[in-house]
């Protein structure tokens, strides 16, 4: 009885064996070439996705690089429109500032009835020529357009001294001339003319950093009578601002050294259209009335100096 259980036993594990054994079969191949394509295809659109989403990530980073600089541009902008607007209005202020020249005080410096009214209506269109520089609103050139514009401090036909009550005057143009060269000149020069005023070795010490610095093109001096001194100052600024292509003088009368010592500086420039140019026809005060054998040493004019 026991070798029968026995028996049975064995009959229903070898059963068992060949069903497990016979339920284990490999899938078909369609299925799993099926299978493989569907991960691949997944894959693939993985691969797709992570690449379009790095693109975007791109677009969006110059964009936003794009929008930071455009920003960054505009604060720049504001800020430089925010300085010459405190500059304009601190010059606008300074020369509020200055207290116009009573009558009187040219009559009492030797000044006829009208050559003091002219003084006082030169020193108000003065600080009418300070501002349109501070403001950006100087008239365009006749000769050049809109490349250049025109600053004229002139007495027109008349002639006057110095006096330290217009040191203040001079302070506010030089100032001027430097603010519109950085805040209003948008590619354009100036044309400065100053006619008719004596301007002695302090003023100029004033003017001359100005016009080492400014975008001045050509200037242009008449009646003043400190040659020696304006040699100077002509020849610091020409070895300093190579933007300056015109320097013309009138009615003034150099010593040839004076005359040496300005054209060297202009055959030193690397500008070739430099030229110097002078109309003078009258001799300075000091030389007048002097024998034969002085006026034979007496100064020169320069008629014209120009880089070959």
């Amino acid at each position: 009885m026991e070798e029968s259980r026995k028996r049975a036993k064995a009959s229903g594990d070898d059963g068992e064996s060949v069903d497990a054994s016979s339920s284990q079969k490999d899938p078909p191949a369609s299925e799993v070439v099926d299978a493989a394509m569907k991960i691949a295809e997944l894959q693939a659109r993985m691969e797709t996705m992570r690449v379009n989403h790095e693109l975007e990530m791109d677009e969006l980073k110059a964009q936003c690089k794009h929008e930071a600089d455009e920003l960054r541009r505009e604060v720049r902008t504001l800020q430089s429109k925010s300085e010459d607007l405190k500059s304009a209005l601190q010059g606008a202020y300074a020369i509020m500032a200055i207290e116009d020249t009573p009558f009187e005080h040219w009559r009492n410096n030797g000044y006829d009835a009208q050559d003091a009214v002219d003084m006082q209506r030169y020193l108000g269109f003065f600080k009418e020529t300070i501002q349109s520089l501070r403001l950006g609103t100087v008239s365009q050139s006749f000769r050049r357009g809109s490349v250049c514009k025109s600053v004229d401090i002139s007495l027109g036909s008349n002639s006057a001294d110095h006096d330290e009550l217009l040191l203040p005057y001079w302070k506010e143009f030089a100032a001027a001339l430097k603010h519109w060269s950085e805040y209003h000149s948008d590619g354009s020069y100036l044309e400065v003319s100053i006619q008719g005023i004596e301007i002695p070795r302090e003023v100029l010490d004033i003017l001359r950093p100005a016009f080492e610095q400014s975008r001045i093109k050509e200037v242009f001096f008449c009646s003043i009578h400190q040659p020696g001194d304006m040699a100077d100052f002509v020849q610091k600024v020409l070895q300093t601002n190579h933007g300056i292509t015109g320097v013309s003088f009138n009615e003034m009368i150099f010593a040839q050294e004076d005359v040496k010592r300005i054209c060297s500086a202009i055959k030193s420039s690397d500008d070739l259209g430099r030229t110097l140019i002078s109309q003078s026809g009258r001799e300075p005060p000091e030389s007048r009335g002097r024998s034969e054998e002085a006026q034979a040493t007496k100064p020169i004019a320069i008629n014209q100096c120009s880089r070959t």
